[in-house]
This record gives structure tokens, C-alpha cells and sequence, in this order.
């Protein structure tokens, strides 16, 4: 009769590079990797709730879920209906 000896299990750690995980860059998509590379760009300035929120009964039925005002450095204020099919530019914003 033969003795099985058990196998202990040993963690291995996962290599690292430069403080990063090999595996983790293993999941990253190419653009993802050249857009690490690249220096941000600041162009949006700010982006705030709208004052027409919480959004009116009957807009909700319609699919809108809330409504933004973006701020850019080049082209002003924007508005924004975050809607269940996307993300919609409106033809006007609100003055303040």
C-alpha cells in the first residue's frame, strides 16, 4: 500500500514591474496603453447638475434620467440629456 503525501500549496505572487501588475497590462487594449502615454488635456471646465432636474413625470416616461450643463475651456456651456438610449447635446441651456 502506498502513502500519498499531500502537496502544500504555495502562493505565488504575481511579477511585477515597476510597481504595475504584468497581468493587469496583459488585459489592457492597445489604446488604453497609448492614452497612459499621453499627457491629459484639460477641456472641460466644469459639468453640473441642471436646474431643471429631478426631471418632470412625463420626461421620465420618455427615457430622460437627468439633465447636465457642461462647461468647456473652448466653446462655452453645453446642455446635456442623460437619457436609457444615450447621451444627447440639447439645442439650448439654461442663463444664469
Amino acid at each position: 500500500m502506498a502513502i500519498i503525501e499531500k502537496e502544500s500549496k504555495k502562493e505565488i505572487p504575481l511579477p511585477k514591474s515597476n510597481d504595475h501588475s504584468l497581468l493587469k497590462d496583459l488585459f489592457l487594449n492597445p489604446v488604453e496603453k497609448e492614452m497612459n502615454k499621453v499627457k491629459h488635456i484639460k477641456c472641460v471646465e466644469s459639468i453640473q447638475f441642471s436646474v431643471f432636474n429631478p426631471v418632470p413625470a412625463y420626461r421620465r416616461l420618455a427615457g430622460d434620467l437627468f439633465y447636465l450643463i457642461v462647461k468647456t475651456l473652448d466653446h462655452g456651456d453645453f446642455g446635456i440629456t442623460c437619457s436609457v438610449n444615450g447621451f444627447y447635446k440639447n439645442d439650448c441651456i439654461e442663463k444664469q
